[in-house]
């Protein structure tokens, strides 16, 4: 029988003396590894610099769902690192898509801008990992000012955009009442709100990716 040693750091299940640690965490964080996939299908109905798009951010979708998955279960050493690098790192890709956009930079500039902005993440996270909330706090800000500039040249695809923002809500949400300290917190329930979290979390990234594909598509900016 699986015994429970101690509470997660921040978000309530129990840590098991198991392979998985946390296997409700563990298994929901494959959600972004889903999603990420099938953005990755998806590339083959795209072309040009879209196709890059679709291919570099289901990968980094698919590296965020493996990366979570390694925190919540195995919790390898370097687990901590990834579980947070990969998160920000799929949010930075679509802050640069996105200004990209907004202000018609190249390819080049695009796929620049995203490198250098992934290795200050990794060494931000490297020097002081405990800023992980904090770093992306400030990649979400700059993903509202991105889409808000997109919007200025050309509209994304409003029924889409409008179900991606309410998923993100009802994300947030569940993220912060399946916290350790919040009152929904249950440490030996099969129902942890921050698995929840992981699955909306990955169903907002993917369903925001593809409103804006056909702005993406209009001005002609990607990765490749």
């Amino acid at each position: 029988m699986t015994l429970l040693a101690q509470l997660g750091t921040g978000d309530c299940e129990a840590i098991h003396l198991e392979w998985l640690k946390q296997p409700v965490n563990a298994w929901s964080s494959l959600a972004f590894a889903a999603v990420g996939l099938a953005v990755l299908a998806s590339a083959r109905s795209a072309t040009g610099a879209e196709r890059a798009n679709r291919v570099v951010f289901g990968l980094l979708l698919s590296a965020t769902g493996i990366g979570s998955f390694l925190f919540h279960g195995p919790q390898p050493d370097a687990a901590h690192f990834l579980h947070d690098l990969t998160l920000v790192a799929a949010l930075w890709f679509l802050v640069v898509v996105n200004t990209a956009g907004a202000f018609v930079a190249t390819r080049q500039t695009a796929a620049a801008a995203f490198l250098a902005g992934v290795l200050v993440l990794a060494l931000a996270l490297l020097i002081s990992p405990g800023i992980s909330n904090a770093l992306a706090g400030i990649v979400i800000i700059l993903l509202i000012a991105s889409d808000v500039a997109t919007r200025t040249r050309t509209a994304p695809n409003r029924l889409w955009h409008a179900m991606a923002i309410g998923v993100l809500i009802a994300a947030v949400a569940l993220n912060l009442a399946g916290r350790t300290d919040a009152p929904w917190c249950d440490p030996s329930t099969l129902l942890q709100a921050h698995a929840g979290w992981h699955v909306l979390a990955a169903v907002f990234l993917g369903i925001y990716f593809m409103a804006t594909a056909s702005a993406r598509s209009r001005i002609g900016v990607g990765m490749s």
